[in-house]
């Protein structure tokens, strides 16, 4: 009642807040009367309200889809120092939405909201200056700006770092700080960082050869979803790197991987029926797997 009270007063964030309540999943849900509260507060100056209004425009709650107001709705929030509002927005300007593409004022939003610690506006900001996008190409931007995303628990922020480490970019090559900030992304859930990770250590080429890591890495990653991984997967178990020979796991693993259109998973899918390993010998069962593996742009796959 209190916070009715002062909405009818004018005062902003308890119309604010009253939105809130009237948006969420409730009893009172009532999206017409939220979007009404969020454009009172926001017309009495109020960033959080704007933001609520904006959110309900773009995802057209009440009337349709309408992303130019929603981009002017951001901007108000922006501008009065809302952080998810400065984030949405420099979405916004950076896909294009409500408006033109600017690259520009998107870092910009971006930067505003880092700046306040919200971990995904540091990321693309590590994004932009790693690209030059919106303005300069900055190494040093980009890591500091990927380092602060990560250290607030964003995952994949982790694992750009540890590729910026990986390949020397914003200082010395350094696999051994990769390796860690890939194995923190792959603790959290980031399949390609899982994948990074076992790279590093298959092969020996960049850090000493260790499967027991590579291995398992990998196994998770193809859990996750990332077809390399699932190639990595059946050719250990192909092949015995690490791990006994394991024909049907093999099988399985190249399936998973062909089926997302890995090229290499389509290969070797074909050798194993070229061969009889796990499955029956065919070699025209063979020769429609290298088409496919051609087709996804495997060389080897196209000679077979």
């Amino acid at each position: 009642r209190d916070v009715t009270t002062s909405c009818d007063q004018n005062y902003g964030p308890a119309c604010d807040l009253l939105g809130q309540m009237y948006s969420i999943e409730s009893s009172v849900q009532d999206y017409a009367k939220a979007y009404g509260l969020f454009v009172k507060g926001c017309n009495l100056g109020d960033p959080g309200a704007c933001e609520g209004k904006g959110n309900m425009e773009f995802d057209g709650k009440v009337t349709a889809k309408n992303e130019p107001a929603a981009r002017q709705s951001y901007i108000k929030a922006c501008n009065g120092g809302d952080t998810l509002g400065c984030y949405y927005l420099g979405t916004m300007q950076y896909n294009g939405q409500g408006g033109g593409t600017d690259l520009a004022s998107a870092r910009r939003s971006f930067e505003t909201a880092c700046t306040a610690r919200n971990a995904k506006s540091c990321e693309d900001v590590g994004w932009m200056a790693l690209k030059g996008d919106g303005g300069p190409l900055d190494f040093s931007k980009a890591k500091v700006a990927y380092q602060t995303s990560c250290d607030l628990e964003n995952p994949g922020a982790c694992n750009m770092r540890g590729r910026m480490h990986e390949n020397g970019q914003g200082g010395d090559i350094d696999y051994v700080t990769a390796a860690s900030l890939y194995r923190k992304a792959c603790d959290k859930d980031t399949g390609i960082a899982c994948d990074n990770l076992a790279d590093l250590y298959n092969g020996g080429n960049k850090l000493p050869e260790d499967m027991a890591i590579a291995n398992p890495a990998y196994a998770k990653g193809c859990e996750l979803g990332v077809s390399d991984a699932c190639y990595q997967v059946g050719y250990t178990a192909h092949y015995g790197r690490g791990a006994s020979i394991d024909y049907a796991k093999a099988k399985a693993a190249y399936e998973k991987a062909c089926d997302a259109e890995n090229g290499r998973g389509c290969n070797n899918l074909g050798v194993l029926h070229a061969e009889g390993k796990g499955v029956p010998k065919s070699n025209p069962t063979a020769l429609q797997y290298y088409t496919q593996a051609c087709t996804n742009g495997n060389a080897i796959g196209c000679r077979n």
